[in-house]
């Protein structure tokens, strides 16, 4: 089969044939808004594709096979029934974006640290309760989306991430604590939102330029002073418990702050 490019989207379609696998000089396959529960091994037959798109079904698990995908660089798989991922998912060692949100996951393989080449992650609206202890190793990330989550931690390996994070997004989780390294990162826009934080540890540390920093729905009574020395583009802090001198103080300090 010499077709490179295969669009099967919003078909209806509740199953792949094995023949699929029959199509190896597929770069591109697009299986969006059908009804798949699951997929063929022979779905790692296809080992030219680069971009598999598999939002909005109903799949709930992927085969091992998928780890032989390894040119693939971007692979799409919001709005499933996924509760977990095969270990040879750490094999797609081409990937640079990866879309998990809405899906069921409850953790993700350790495997997914081998993904090095990762720029933006996406694993919003699932029910992680915790990331693997060297999830920083994908230190090229630079957007990094797990709001709606259940994390009561980061890994101290988050602060391994090397490149300017323009997007990093964890509010609506349950975190009570910010991991010690977190000031190594080179942030833009940092949403920690809808959380359990009592303080932000060493987060603005750095003497690099934070431009948005969101806080509302916290349990914070205070912030670091090294935060309240910077000038802001946008800060929030609504929603927490200071007393209303502190509201006073705060906004006196940081201008146009909300409190």
């Amino acid at each position: 089969m010499k077709h490179s490019r295969l669009d099967l989207r919003g078909l209806g379609l509740k199953e792949l044939p094995e023949s699929i696998g029959e199509f190896k000089n597929l770069i591109f396959l697009y299986l969006d808004n059908n009804e798949l529960t699951s997929l063929p091994d022979s779905i790692g037959n296809l080992t030219k594709l680069e971009v598999l798109s598999l939002k909005h079904n109903q799949l709930t698990h992927l085969p091992d096979s998928i780890g032989k995908l390894t040119k693939v660089d971007m692979l799409w798989l919001s709005n499933n029934q996924l509760t977990h991922l095969p270990e040879t998912i750490g094999n797609l060692t081409a990937l640079n974006y990866i879309k998990l949100d809405n899906n069921q996951l409850i953790n993700l393989p350790d495997s997914i640290c081998f993904l090095k080449k990762v720029v933006s992650f996406d694993a919003s609206g699932n029910k992680l309760t915790q990331l693997p202890e060297l999830f920083g190793e994908m230190s090229y990330i630079q957007v990094l989306s797990l709001y709606n989550n259940q994390l009561t931690c980061l890994p101290d390996s988050i602060g391994n991430l090397k490149e300017n994070v323009v997007y990093f997004n964890i509010s609506n989780n349950r975190l009570k604590t910010l991991p010690k390294t977190l000031h190594k990162v080179v942030f833009e826009d940092i949403y920690l939102n809808n959380n359990e934080l009592e303080t932000l540890g060493t987060l603005g540390e750095g003497r690099y330029r934070i431009e948005q920093l969101h806080l509302n729905g916290n349990n914070l009574s205070s912030l670091p002073e090294a935060l309240l020395e910077r000038s802001w583009h946008s800060i929030s802090a609504e929603k927490n418990p200071f007393t209303p001198e502190q509201r006073t103080e705060l906004q006196k300090r940081v201008a146009g702050m909300r409190v």
